[in-house]
């Protein structure tokens, strides 16, 4: 089950390391900055469709998005709050499935 404060810790950290504000991340998705302030609480997701592009601002990948935390050098995750692999193995195959669904790469 994703962990929805993990992934808005993990959204707003990469939004402030990368220098953005949220209103400035929210211009660059076409999206409002409430969006981003719900996101970064923990009190919705971003949306399926936006989650390819903000993955790509964020410069990380969307299972990292989900999962709340960022991949080491040998492609495992790891977090600060402790994700263990079964839980980002389990994104990683729902993701699969849903690009496979909708062709999105």
């Amino acid at each position: 089950m994703l962990n929805s404060i993990k992934v808005g810790n993990f959204i707003m950290n990469k939004r402030k390391s990368l220098g953005l504000t949220q209103q400035q991340l929210a211009e660059q998705l076409n999206v409002s900055f409430q969006a981003i302030s719900k996101w970064e609480t923990g009190t919705a997701y971003p949306n399926i469709e936006i989650l390819k592009d903000l993955a790509i601002l964020l410069d990380v990948s969307a299972d990292e998005i989900l999962a709340g935390s960022e991949k080491d050098a040998d492609g495992l995750s790891y977090s600060k709050a402790g994700v263990d692999i079964a839980y980002t193995d389990t994104i990683k195959k729902w993701l699969n499935i849903w690009r496979q669904e909708t062709g999105v790469c």
